[in-house]
C-alpha cells in the first residue's frame, strides 16, 4: 500500500489517503497478531522483512508529506538518515550471519534466515511516534487542526527519540562476583557490562543490573540486541514484578548463549528458572536469590523431515528449513524463487498505481 498512499498524497486526495492509511495499519496489527499467535507462522526471516517494510512506509509518508509541505523538512532528514542506517545495519548483519559459502542467491534466500531482529523498547516508542506524526500530520489539513500545539510538540518528541542512544553500561557498583565472573583475559569490566575485545571483535557478553532498583523486565527490551551473546546476566536484588513460568521463559527468548544468570526471588512464584529447572545444568537458592547456569540443549530431539534445531533461548528452539526447501512445513523441495516473487510483486504494484492513473485521469477530463 506504501505507492498507493504516496500518489494519493503527492496528488492531493487527502481524505482517501487517511482511510488507506488506517487500512495499511489495521493489516499490520493483523499479521502481527497472526506471527505471535498462530503456530507456525513466526519466522526470522519474517522478523527481518516486517520491520523493513514499516521503516519504508513510514519514510515515504515523511518525505510524501514533505514534497506536499505538511511535514517539516529536517524531522524528515532526521527520521530519512535513522531508517537508512537501520537498513544498512540490517543488511550487515545479514551478511556476518551467514556461514560461508556468501554468495548473491544465499544472501537474498528467503528459506536460509540466520539472523532474528528484535527491536528495542526505546526503538518501539520511536515507532509508535514516528506513525503517530504521520497520522496527525495526514488528518491535520482534513480536520482543520494545522495550527494545533499537539503537532509540533509530536514532531519535536519524535525527533528526540529518532536520535536518542540508550546508555546500558551506566556505573553501578562493581560487586566482586560480577568480576568472578567476568575475569577473562579479553574480558574487561566497564561499568554495568562485561565487554570482549578481540583484535577485530568487540561486544557485550555480560550485564550487572544487581542492586538496580528495577521493578520492570522492560530492560531485557534494552539490550535485545545483545541478547544473542550475553553469557552473564545478573538481576538480584531487584523488585521486579512477579511473572509466572509460562511469561517468564519468553522474556529471555534469544539468550542463546547465557550461562550465568541470576534473579530475585520475591519475582518468581515459581521459584524455577526460565524454561524450567529441566533445561539448566545447575540451580540453586540463596540470599534471597535464584542462580541458574547452563543452558540444556535443546536441540536432542529431532525436528521435523527438511529442518534443521536452532537454539533460542531457555527451553525454547526453532526448527528452520534446510537449505533446498522451504514452505509449510519445509515440505517443498527446490530453492523459493525469488525473481518470481519479487516480479508478481512488482507487476501488482505497476498494475494498481496504473488502475488509480486511469481512473483518476478520467475523472480529471470529465470536470474539464
Amino acid at each position: 500500500m506504501t505507492p498507493i498512499l504516496s500518489y494519493l498524497i503527492l496528488n492531493g486526495q487527502l481524505n482517501t489517503a487517511c482511510g488507506v492509511f488506517v487500512l495499511a495499519g489495521l493489516t499490520d496489527l493483523l499479521d502481527g497478531y497472526i506471527a505471535r499467535n498462530v503456530p507456525g507462522q513466526k519466522s526470522a526471516f519474517g522478523s527481518f522483512m516486517d520491520p523493513l517494510a514499516d521503516k519504508l512506509l513510514v519514510s515515504t509518508m515523511f518525505i510524501s508529506l514533505t514534497v506536499v509541505q505538511l511535514m517539516p523538512l529536517p524531522l524528515t532528514v532526521i527520521v530519512f538518515l535513522r531508517d537508512i542506517t537501520l537498513i544498512i545495519a540490517a543488511f550487515y548483519v545479514r551478511y556476518i550471519s551467514l556461514p560461508p559459502p556468501r554468495t548473491f542467491y544465499r544472501y537474498f534466500d528467503a528459506t536460509h534466515a540466520t539472523s532474528e531482529l528484535r527491536p528495542t523498547l526505546i526503538s518501539k516508542w520511536n515507532t509508535a511516534l514516528q506513525l503517530s506524526t504521520v497520522a496527525l500530520t495526514l488528518v491535520s489539513p482534513v480536520l482543520g487542526l494545522q495550527d494545533n500545539w499537539l503537532l509540533p510538540g509530536l514532531c519535536w518528541l519524535t525527533a528526540g527519540t529518532t536520535v536518542e542512544i540508550p546508555v546500558i553500561c551506566s556505573p553501578t557498583s562493581q560487586r566482586t562476583f560480577f568480576k568472578g565472573y567476568c575475569n577473562g583475559a579479553e574480558e574487561i569490566i566497564r561499568d554495568r557490562c562485561c565487554i570482549i575485545k578481540k583484535k577485530n571483535l568487540t561486544k557485550i557478553i555480560g550485564f550487572d543490573f544487581s542492586n538496580n532498583q528495577l521493578n520492570s523486565w522492560d530492560i531485557l527490551k534494552n539490550i535485545s540486541n545483545h541478547r544473542r551473546d550475553v553469557e552473564i546476566l545478573l538481576m538480584d536484588n531487584n523488585g521486579l514484578e512477579p511473572l509466572q513460568e509460562k511469561d517468564l521463559v519468553f522474556k529471555f527468548e534469544g539468550f542463546i548463549r547465557l550461562e550465568n544468570l541470576t534473579l530475585p526471588l520475591n519475582s518468581l512464584p515459581n521459584k524455577t528458572c526460565p524454561g524450567g529447572k529441566q533445561f539448566w545444568l545447575y540451580s540453586n537458592i540463596s540470599d534471597n536469590k535464584l542462580t541458574c547456569q547452563g543452558i540444556v540443549d535443546v536441540c536432542t530431539d529431532p525436528c521435523p523431515e527438511n529442518s534443521e534445531c536452532h537454539r533460542d533461548g531457555p527451553g525454547l528452539r526453532l526448527c528452520l528449513c534446510m537449505p533446498g526447501f522451504h514452505g509449510y512445513k519445509c515440505l517443498k523441495e527446490g530453492k523459493f524463487k525469488l525473481p518470481a516473487y519479487l516480479g508478481s510483486l512488482l507487476s501488482a504494484i505497476v498494475a494498481t498505481s496504473g488502475i488509480l492513473w486511469f481512473t483518476q485521469r478520467r475523472k480529471i477530463i470529465k470536470r474539464d
